[in-house]
């Protein structure tokens, strides 16, 4: 999974939980945890990356956006100090996505849903080989065609 931005102004958590499914990295579920990568804050946010401890994988950029007085406030008064703790940390958005394909037997298979953020589910990008499992539900529809993973000169996704 990979969000685009976290923040306070999309969860108390930064992230909601729910979505991200959070709770079956804490109890045993028999699934296997899922790789998140969150890759931005949002500019309502201000800095404070409350909730950035639940991710796996970073971005520079977002680690550098961090106030740190905000975030290790929140954290504190929610008594989870791990909300807090900072993931692995990538500079750009391509080496997330080369790590996490890169640890694939079969990375043209890779089942990677792209999300602007857990409140904003509405539109979402899915990977070529979810097409089929998306085609079967009722509630969703797929919109255009295919679309190639691009980045920028920055190593940013860009779309």
């Amino acid at each position: 999974m990979i969000i685009d931005a976290m923040g306070k102004d999309v969860s108390g958590s930064g992230m909601d939980t729910n979505v991200i499914g959070f709770t079956r990295r804490v109890m045993p579920s028999g699934s296997a945890a899922v790789p998140l990568a969150v890759l931005g804050l949002t500019k309502k946010t201000e800095g404070n990356a409350m909730g950035i401890g639940l991710a796996d994988f970073t971005t520079r950029r977002l680690v550098d956006g961090i106030d740190y007085r905000a975030t290790y406030a929140n954290v504190l008064a929610s008594g989870i100090y791990s909300a807090g703790r900072i993931p692995v940390i990538f500079e750009t958005e391509r080496e997330v996505l080369e790590m996490v394909l890169g640890k694939l037997e079969h990375p043209e298979k890779a089942r990677i849903i792209r999300i602007k953020d857990t409140l904003h589910l509405d539109r979402f990008w899915a990977t070529e080989s979810l097409l089929g499992e998306i085609g079967r539900q009722e509630a969703l529809a797929t919109e255009g065609g295919l679309v190639e993973t691009r980045f920028d000169t920055t190593g940013r996704l860009a779309f």
